[in-house]
């Protein structure tokens, strides 16, 4: 059990899909939960700022949208009626069931891929996709992995796409690593990465075809953590 300042250690990819997958198989009232760790009602409200912003920052009417580390999919029901297609990829096979069985649209599509295996010939529907969708998603891959996502998100966008992110992130001089770190609130060993706002954007440089970078805090009413914030990245 580990809780690591400023070092640079990789966190095991397998033992974070094995939780996500235990998670999926519980019983939960809000299917936000399972990969949400708040109350409810502060899980109700930050969809709600998000869907805000993003709706005034992007539109999303008639584009291709490839979403990143989907989970359980929720955000197909925003997308779904205003895009043309939608893919959402996520490594829990738990996780792309729950997705499948409730938000099953005709124009949505889910196939079981982890970040570093985005490569066309892998995706039920041809590049370059308008949009690129991905939240809380960074902080479980390790920099290697950032590096390969960003390579095959660079062959799969064209000069007009638009790449939403956003992360929990260090609000520290430094990263907070967490590895095999023992949660109370989860009951359960967790693994993740919290990188400060100058490492994700030296990340985010390598990708091709950026003119901007427009970021800010989100849920700052919405977050109970000391070491870590919420923050939004629009990259065209």
């Amino acid at each position: 059990m580990a809780r690591l300042y400023g070092k640079k250690e990789d966190i095991d990819s397998d033992t974070v899909r094995n939780f996500f997958d235990k998670r999926a198989e519980k019983d939960v009232e809000n299917l936000m939960t399972i990969t949400s760790f708040q109350e409810n009602d502060y899980l109700e409200k930050r969809q709600k700022e998000e869907i805000n912003l993003i709706s005034k920052k992007i539109d999303f009417n008639g584009k291709k949208i490839l979403e990143i580390g989907c989970g359980l999919g929720r955000w197909a029901d925003f997308f779904h009626d205003k895009c043309s297609e939608y893919v959402g990829i996520d490594y829990s096979e738990n996780l792309i069931e729950i997705a499948k069985k409730h938000f099953n649209f005709p124009n949505c599509y889910f196939e079981i891929l982890s970040a570093t295996e985005l490569d066309e010939d892998n995706l039920p529907i041809n590049g370059p996709y308008d949009i690129i969708f991905i939240t809380g998603v960074i902080m479980y891959l390790n920099d290697n992995d950032i590096d390969i996502m960003i390579e095959k998100i660079n062959k799969l966008t064209h000069e007009n796409s638009i790449i939403y992110i956003r992360e929990s992130t260090s609000v520290l001089d430094t990263r907070l690593t967490l590895k095999d770190f023992y949660s109370k609130e989860l009951k359960s060993d967790y693994n993740v990465i919290y990188r400060t706002k100058k490492e994700l954007l030296e990340f985010f440089e390598k990708i091709e075809n950026i003119n901007s970078i427009e970021t800010s805090l989100i849920h700052t009413e919405y977050n109970d953590f000391d070491e870590t914030s919420f923050r939004y990245f629009i990259l065209k």
